[in-house]
């Protein structure tokens, strides 16, 4: 990506300053699963949650949080069966999709660091600009 387009990309009013565009766009191309771009939206609304609270601290026993967090494919309680917390199933719920995204970045296609990655997205977008033309490991 041309240095000047994705400094405007990335901020302001750029098409992927929002975490949802992110997200939306990391699924698209098949960087995370439909199930971690679920609970990634779900992290988002709560983020959005403490954003906009008037109250100096969340807390993680009411709605619309608890709500939120019950719904968290990836929590300590969803993976594991046990009575964790709220707080505690949110946080574990931020490492495990933290983990898994690390993971996927260093496999996908063998990569080992962040420049590779960005190079072996800009092969895929190209391959997709071409009509009829299967892009391989989609």
């Amino acid at each position: 990506m041309i240095k000047d387009v994705s400094n405007t990309m990335f901020s302001g009013y750029g098409p992927l300053a929002s975490f949802s565009s992110k997200i939306d766009m990391a699924y698209s191309f098949g960087l995370i699963t439909k199930s971690e771009a679920e609970d990634l939206h779900i992290i988002r609304k709560i983020r959005n949650e403490c954003a906009h609270s008037i109250d100096t601290v969340i807390d993680f026993s009411k709605s619309p949080v608890v709500d939120h967090i019950a719904r968290l494919k990836t929590s300590g309680t969803a993976l594991q069966g046990g009575k964790f917390n709220k707080r505690n199933d949110y946080l574990s719920s931020l490492m495990v999709l933290t983990g898994f995204m690390l993971g996927s970045i260093k496999k996908h296609r063998g990569i080992r660091n962040k420049r590779e990655f960005i190079l072996s997205l800009a092969n895929k977008m190209k391959k997709t600009d071409q009509p009829n033309q299967p892009v391989k490991g989609s």
